[in-house]
């Protein structure tokens, strides 16, 4: 559902850096227009369809984020992390932006 913007965060526990924390999140869409109830639950729905990336709400934003603990990292786990994400673009975003008839925004 055309090209998104990815931040990658990585946060380390300056006693142990064994403690630390990798997080992608992009923003995916616009609220749409009250009522939002029906709207919440469909995110709601979507948070239990990918376990460790979930939605979450900025001012007038839909995120989607995925985090993980850093110990034991390897390059499959990235690599379900960012598939997760783009995922969520392809497929609930595009979903969402049907049923609730409102516009994407642009980057």
């Amino acid at each position: 559902m055309g090209k998104k913007t990815m931040f990658i965060n990585l946060s380390v526990e300056p006693d142990d850096e064994r403690l630390g924390l990798i997080s992608v999140s992009a923003c995916m869409m616009r609220l749409p227009s009250p009522p939002l109830l029906p709207f919440y639950r469909h995110l709601l729905e979507a948070n239990c369809q990918f376990p460790g990336a979930a939605f979450g709400i900025c001012e007038n934003e839909v995120w989607a984020s995925s985090s993980r603990c850093i110990q034991g990292l390897n390059p499959p786990a990235i690599k379900e992390m960012w598939s997760s994400m783009v995922t969520i673009n392809n497929h609930v975003v595009p979903t969402l932006l049907d049923e609730f008839q409102f516009g994407a925004i642009p980057r």
